[in-house]
C-alpha cells in the first residue's frame, strides 16, 4: 500500500505500527515541504530503483534533476543546450521508463533515489 501510496504522489508513508511520535514527526516534514518514508519502505524503493528496467542514462539523470529542481521544458533545454522538443522527447521516455505519469511524481522519484536533497540550502 505505501508503495502505491508514493506513486500516486503520496509525500509520506507512515505505518499503522509506528509510534505517535514518529507520526509526528513524519506530519511536520510534509508540512515544511519535506518527504518521510519508513526505512523499511525506504529500502523496498531502494531494491526497485536498482533494477535494470529503471536505470536512467547519464543524460536522463541531468534532465530528472533539472525538473526536481522546478525548472521547466524551456528552462532545461538552455540550461543542457538541447532543444525543448529533445527535452520532451526525453521526458517521454523517462516517465514510459520508471512508469511515472507526472512532474511531481517525477520529483518524487529524484528525492528517493538522491538525485536531489530535500535540504533547502541547496
Amino acid at each position: 500500500m505505501g508503495m502505491r501510496a508514493l506513486r500516486l504522489g503520496a509525500k509520506g508513508v507512515v505505518q499503522k505500527r509506528f509510534a505517535i511520535e514518529t507520526l509526528m514527526i513524519a506530519i511536520k516534514n510534509v508540512a515544511d515541504g519535506l518527504a518521510w518514508i519508513s526505512p523499511s519502505l525506504q529500502a523496498e524503493l531502494a531494491q526497485q530503483e536498482n533494477s535494470p528496467v529503471r536505470r536512467l542514462t547519464a543524460r536522463e539523470s541531468e534532465i530528472v534533476r533539472c525538473v526536481a529542481n522546478g525548472l521547466r521544458n524551456a528552462q532545461v533545454a538552455e540550461h543542457l543546450s538541447i532543444s525543448e522538443s529533445t527535452v520532451k522527447t526525453h521526458l517521454n521516455k523517462i516517465f514510459q521508463k520508471l512508469d511515472i505519469r507526472d512532474r511531481m511524481g517525477l520529483t518524487h522519484y529524484a528525492i528517493r533515489i538522491g538525485l536531489v536533497s530535500l535540504d533547502r540550502d541547496n
